[in-house]
């Protein structure tokens, strides 16, 4: 493995001295936490939990400054946090290789996102600021059994806090460069002994990272608000317990990029000066993201080992993206780009739970209707949104979801438990794609497609316990994702769709506890067997066509580490390979048929590593010192399946590290830096054929100082 500058050789080196120590280090009182995760439905130790699977605690996001989905970059292997993909959407997530289409309507996302159990129809849903977390899971690999909609590349859960029965609160306020700040507040108490409540809320932003070069604005800046609110009832001995939930997200910023071609020269020119973006338009055009909705969840104990669970939501999500797609850099040729998306879901899980000395059972059903629809514009001409007159193209799309799914688990002998499982899922698409008139082409074009598809996905594996602290796991399951619609597809050509694409994963895996709890390996090893692939290319300005490729295969393997060194430090870190290739894909370039076929998979770099080290210091008079540093580097990945350069980023790695000194009465100040390295790499590139290739580059270095208050 080829370790960029050295820097990363020694801090992965660093884990294996210190796990070898630890064998000899006399015992220490520190012990490695252990974290209950609800991956499968249910709450089970994550050392007993038979799936590639990382578990961020309200502790590790806080003491990591972790604010929203992006920053978690370098904490998970296998993931692969994207960039701003314009009006498709807000940092689009790949897992292993396996990446959804970033377009707007007419297709699912590969990962699928979760709040408290409720499915968000996009990502961009997902990245609001993180307050009353109480912990994200990050499942990798397919999980088309017990989810509500079935994803191939894996799942994120973010779970929030519950209300609770006595009176506790936060407050956190924090202020860096570029006039970066952050005010939370989080307060949660009872209202009566069977009834209590929950608020939390958050605003956030900060000035633009880059400089219009022509007019001297700031560009790039952000605003964003994040509110949520919990009631809880719970009867006598929780017996019955529901909870009616409330959030409001609003993120607000201008999208800008930089274009990737010398006009003139017609040459790749990467990504020239970060921290200059040229544009011949005024800085006014701000995009914004809004989701919002209710959720209500109940749960009633039937006896010791049965429950129910119903999941009720209701979920709006709008976005609005604008922006110069050609970065401004072409004299007398602006492009300016208006995206508009709005969906509405709905969506019911019903499911019972069994959980005995040897059987754990989870069936349900479940479903899920969407209604989608999307405006675009292209025009050199600054021409605003109007909801009630779209220029056009505006595409419309009803989904109906219905789904049966079941999961056992069974111990045929003591310590080795066979599991089978399986989802029948419908799914029904109606699409409508439609043109105003203009003057060149003075008729109203509209097309219609409809496809509907059943299937069946199923799971099996084998667990075996084979100590105390040895877990071992093998499995074999599919991932599912229903066919879809090209959104946008051209005035002249009718609605085209796309077929369903199936993945077959065959998985190994360890989770081992070493030395009484102070060293923890975690590892897996996977292959993914990957027909009719779903693959997005762009055929020129807001047109894009979605193909299915033949075949392509990923394989790799993955380990993490945790070590209790004592003395108060503790290491990590993780490192994850991935090998990937299509192994059939023909494209239509130009009306010529490319050959793609051993070229990488989009968003699968070879290569992620990450350390990092936390200390911690007791003081006298209740003073604690907690300090932590990490380290993570990506190597190169590809945005596109013709792995061109002006697609893609050449690696990159970055350094964060926060300092903090708090007191036993609640009150913390503490110190972050973010990217320390200030390494720039290209987030995300949307080519725009035949010349231009608009890439959105990463954030600068950043820094602060904050303030912690909480009883």
């Amino acid at each position: 493995m080829k370790i960029r500058r050295g820097l990363g050789g020694l801090l992965v080196g660093a884990i294996a001295v210190q796990a070898t120590a630890a064998q000899d280090a006399p015992a220490q009182s520190s012990l490695l936490e252990e974290v209950v995760v609800t991956a499968q439905k249910r709450s089970e130790n994550l050392q007993s939990t038979p799936i590639a699977l990382s578990a961020l605690t309200d502790t590790l996001l806080e003491e990591r400054s972790i604010n929203t989905l992006e920053d978690m970059t370098g904490l998970v292997p296998g993931l692969v946090i994207g960039g701003k993909a314009g009006y498709a959407g807000l940092n689009p997530l790949s897992i292993r290789g396996v990446s959804g289409q970033a377009i707007p309507i007419g297709a699912e996302e590969a990962v699928g996102m979760y709040l408290d159990g409720v499915y968000l129809p996009r990502s961009d849903a997902a990245f609001f600021s993180l307050i009353d977390v109480e912990r994200i899971e990050v499942l990798r690999g397919p999980q088309g059994t017990l989810y509500g909609r079935n994803s191939t590349a894996g799942a994120v859960n973010v779970i929030t806090q519950t209300p609770e029965s006595q009176l506790t609160a936060k407050v956190d306020a924090s202020y860096g460069r570029f006039d970066e700040y952050s005010v939370k507040g989080y307060v949660s108490g009872p209202l009566s002994s069977q009834v209590a409540a929950s608020l939390s809320a958050v605003k956030s932003g900060h000035d633009g990272y880059f400089e219009n070069a022509v007019t001297g604005n700031d560009v790039g800046d952000t605003d964003d608000v994040t509110v949520r609110g919990k009631l809880r009832y719970a009867s006598g001995e929780d017996v019955f317990t529901g909870v009616l939930a409330f959030d409001y997200t609003r993120l607000e910023g201008a999208d800008f990029y930089q274009n990737q071609r010398d006009p003139v020269q017609n040459v790749f020119t990467g990504i020239g000066d970060p921290s200059v973006v040229e544009s011949n338009w005024e800085d006014v055009a701000n995009s914004w993201r809004k989701s919002y909705g209710p959720a209500l969840t109940l749960n009633y104990s039937l006896n010791d080992k049965l429950t129910l669970t119903s999941i009720s939501s209701y979920r709006v999500f709008e976005a609005r993206s604008y922006y110069d797609t050609t970065g401004g850099v072409y004299t007398g040729f602006v492009l300016h780009t208006q995206g508009f998306n709005r969906m509405k879901t709905i969506s019911e899980e019903l499911r019972l739970g069994y959980t005995g000395d040897r059987l754990k059972l989870t069936v349900g059903a479940n479903y899920y209707h969407e209604d989608n629809e999307f405006w675009l514009v292209n025009t050199a001409v600054d021409l605003p949104y109007a909801s009630t007159s779209p220029k056009g193209p505006h595409d419309t799309m009803d989904t109906t979801a219905y789904a049966v799914f079941g999961q056992v688990d069974y111990e045929v002998l003591p310590r080795l438990t066979l599991v089978a499982g399986g989802r029948l899922n419908y799914e029904k698409r109606d699409f409508v794609q439609s043109y105003d008139p203009i003057a060149s082409d003075p008729v109203f074009r509209s097309s219609t497609g409809d496809l509907s598809d059943t299937e069946f996905v199923p799971k099996l594996a084998v667990n075996f316990q084979a100590t105390p602290d040895i877990f071992l796991y093998a499995s074999a399951s599919k991932g599912y994702q229903a066919g879809g619609f090209n959104p946008s597809s051209g005035r002249l050509r009718q609605a085209e769709s796309f077929k369903p694409e199936d993945l077959t994963a065959y998985e190994v895996g360890a989770k081992t506890e070493l030395f009484e709890r102070r060293v923890r390996l975690n590892s897996a090893a996977f292959y993914y067997d990957y027909k009719d692939m779903q693959v997005r290319q762009t055929l020129g300005p807001g047109l894009a066509t979605i193909n299915n490729a033949g075949a392509a295969t990923i394989y790799g393997a993955e380990l993490e580490a945790t070590v209790v060194v004592g003395g108060g430090v503790t290491l990590g870190g993780f490192v994850n390979h991935l090998d990937s290739e299509y192994e059939e894909l023909i494209e239509l370039v130009g009306g010529v048929p490319i050959d793609r076929s051993g070229n990488r998979l989009n968003r699968a770099p070879s290569w992620q590593y990450g350390v990092h080290v936390d200390y911690t210091h007791e003081w006298r008079a209740g003073l604690r010192l907690n300090a932590n540093a990490s380290y993570y580097h990506e190597s190169k990945s590809y945005y596109d399946a013709s792995n061109s350069p002006f697609v893609a980023n050449d690696g990159w790695e970055t350094v964060d590290a926060r300092l903090a000194v708090s007191h036993a009465n609640g009150i913390e100040v503490y110190v972050f830096g973010k990217n320390l390295t200030d390494d720039r790499y290209i987030a995300h590139v949307i080519p725009v054929p035949p010349n231009y290739y608009a890439a959105y580059v990463n954030a600068p270095r950043r820094y602060g100082i904050g303030m912690k208050y909480s009883f």
